[in-house]
């Protein structure tokens, strides 16, 4: 039976930069990744990295790689938001950002891991079970799933990176807390389009943002509430980034969520496992880079400096995301917006968390 210091479940950005971080620590690490680089689907989204990550990248070992990967830059933003249409200027003390071909940026954060010596195994964690001798915990035994496959695998350590699934957190009991229920509606066109700066609209139903990918295409992706019309979103959003009528739309889950108990005795989670903003809040995936690197300093020294920097990181995240929904306030009576900018509103979660301070007004 494969046994292993530390056991990674997910290899996404937080999966694969906290392996990285804990390789060049010196810990033996196995990370488990659904899918292999080269197998999973290019599925462009369309995100903006901010200047900032680069001295997370550079304590990975990965600005080099990054570098040469030529991501376009990225140093301003077209909002219509607030009282009215402007063009940000993004400025930043390491320069600009980066329009982000993140299916690559993945790849190659994963790959960077695999270069620092760990084990990258295609699988999944179907069961987590604690382990331990005379009443002491010792580790834990993970059942892994590779298509019909399974087999068994142990670790003294097992770090949560599998994102909103949260494997392991539900293998332990461990459930997330939800604020609210934002839905995001996505869609990618390959076709060339022409090259603008990322930009940021507010509806009365919701907000969308669009952007160019780096192969000449864009994503257009329109975030609303799932009870609420998203039929005039949609299409005003498509026309305004002159999409051909009847673009379909992925849907998925974006809402704020977090784990009351982001570890416990020899597990963690990172990432979106242990903490969801929706993304008007930003910093997605420099939150989730500066989290992998803080939670692999836990995992060594176990000084508790994880679980202190994200309790200050939700509550900062928190007050962006608010202060960001109230600057907007043309539709202040409409459902979309009073559940977000409502008096009594506070940042304690709620299990479904979604109605109006007032009666919402569903057409």
């Amino acid at each position: 039976m494969p046994i292993t210091e530390v056991l990674v479940v997910g290899g996404g950005t937080s999966g694969a930069a906290t392996a990285a971080a804990l390789a060049r620590a010196g810990i033996k690490v196995i990370l488990l990744d659904r899918g292999s680089p080269r197998q999973r689907p290019e599925q462009p989204t369309g995100e903006r990295l901010a200047a900032s990550a680069r001295p997370l990248l550079a304590q990975l070992g990965f600005w080099d790689a990054f570098q040469a990967a030529g991501h376009a830059p990225s140093d301003s933003v077209e909002s219509d938001w607030g009282t009215g249409g402007s063009r940000t200027s993004l400025t930043d003390p390491y320069g600009p950002g980066w329009l982000l071909d993140r299916s690559r940026f993945d790849r190659d954060l994963l790959q960077q891991a695999e270069s620092q010596g760990v084990q990258v195994r295609t699988g999944d964690a179907v069961l987590v079970t604690p382990t331990s001798v005379r009443g002491r915990r010792t580790g834990f035994l993970v059942t892994c799933r590779s298509g019909h496959r399974t087999w068994p695998l142990t670790c003294r350590y097992v770090v949560d990176a599998s994102g909103r699934r949260r494997t392991v957190a539900g293998s332990l009991g461990h459930h997330a807390e939800n604020v609210d229920t934002l839905v995001a509606f996505t869609t990618h066109l390959a076709r060339e389009q022409p090259s603008s700066p990322p930009r940021v609209r507010a509806h009365r139903d919701g907000w969308w943002w669009y952007t160019s990918t780096p192969e000449g295409g864009c994503v257009l992706t329109c975030f609303t509430d799932p009870d609420l019309p998203s039929a005039q979103l949609l299409r005003e959003a498509a026309r305004d980034a002159k999409l051909p009528a009847g673009t379909p739309f992925r849907r998925r889950p974006a809402g704020t969520s977090w784990l009351a108990e982001p570890g416990g005795h020899g597990w963690v989670a990172v990432g979106d496992a242990a903490l969801t903003i929706d993304p008007l809040a930003g910093q997605g995936i420099v939150t989730a880079l500066h989290a992998a690197l803080v939670a692999a300093q836990d995992i060594v020294t176990a000084d508790g400096s994880y679980r202190r920097w994200l309790t200050s990181t939700r509550v900062l995240l928190r007050i962006q995301q608010r202060a960001a929904y109230f600057s907007e306030h043309r539709w202040p009576s409409e459902a979309f917006w009073s559940r977000r900018t409502c008096a009594d509103q506070s940042t304690t979660p709620q299990r479904h968390r979604g109605q109006s301070c007032r009666t919402p007004v569903l057409r």
